[in-house]
Order: structure tokens, then sequence, then C-alpha cells
């Protein structure tokens, strides 16, 4: 903040001041009303932050199909796929939802360390770690192997959609 002092004539009938006493408990004046601003703004600036951090931006609980970006993944060859055995789980019930998704995090993961040309799998990560969650409830999941990661990346699309199908409804 910056305060501009402009200096203007004083009026005719106005007495001049001589003392120095005066004119320093104006600067002090001054001074404290200067300070006095200073830190209302970082008072506010703090507050802003407070209301922030209070009310963060609100998640929802579906995916993105556009944000999974799989259209990017068509292109991935990977000559170890056969070597990662790739599962996906298969008849996921209401409760697994979450640990569905934590495997397939798992899954792409494993996938982007071992295909030299998986760059693209982080945009897919990306969006299913966002909803992800590390709390579990029991479950067991029933697992079905890819041979091939075009089969995988199907599996985790109808997946994503029947995700969002049962979130919705909720």
């Amino acid at each position: 903040m910056q305060i501009h002092v402009t200096a203007s004539p004083p009026p005719e009938d106005a007495t001049p001041i001589s003392s120095p006493r005066l004119l320093q408990a104006d600067r002090v004046i001054l001074q404290e009303g200067l300070r006095a601003d200073q830190e209302g703004v970082a008072v506010q600036e703090a507050q802003k932050e407070d209301v922030l951090r209070a009310a963060p931006f609100a998640t929802p609980h579906l995916l993105s199909m556009e944000a999974l970006g799989f259209e990017l993944l068509d292109g991935i060859t990977c000559e170890k796929e056969k070597d990662l055995n790739l599962t996906s789980p298969k008849n996921v019930e209401d409760n697994c939802y979450n640990a569905a998704l934590g495997h397939y995090i798992r899954e792409f993961k494993r996938t982007a360390a071992s295909c030299p040309d998986a760059e693209n799998i982080e945009t897919t990560l990306e969006e299913l770690e966002r909803i992800y969650s590390k709390t579990q409830t029991a479950c067991t999941l029933t697992m079905k192997t890819h041979a091939t990661f075009e089969g995988f990346v199907n599996a985790t699309e109808a997946f994503a959609q029947q995700y969002n199908s049962y979130f919705q409804r909720k």
C-alpha cells in the first residue's frame, strides 16, 4: 500500500506551526496510520486465506471420461505387455469401487514403469487418483487377466462407465 502526500499552499488565514514537537507528533500519527493500514491489509489477506482454506473446492465423485484420456492410450505398444499380466476387477460390488480404483491405479503405474512409450498413462492416472481415497472398506475383488494392454484399457473404460453410473444414482 502506498500513501501519496501532496503539498498545497496553506490558506491565507492559517497560522504557521513552528513547534518541532507538533511536527513530530504529526509524523508519528502518519506513521501509525500507515502501520495500521499495512496491518489491516495483512489481516484481510490472512482472513482471505483462512476462507479459502476453510472452503476447499468441492470435488465431484465422478470420473471425467475426457480427462481419463482413453483415446491417448490407443497408440501405446508395450513389448513386455504379456509379461505384465495386467488384471482388472470384474463384478465390482457397491462397497468395493474405491478398492477397484486403487487396483487400476497400481496396474497403470506398473505399465508406465515397464513400457517406454507409456507417457500418456499419466493423464489417466491423474484422473483416477483425483477421486481415489486411501480409506478402504473390506471387500473381495475377483480379477480377470488381460492378454493385451488394449484389453486392459477397454476393461478400465467399462469400469469408469459403471463407476459413474453407480455414483450418479446416489
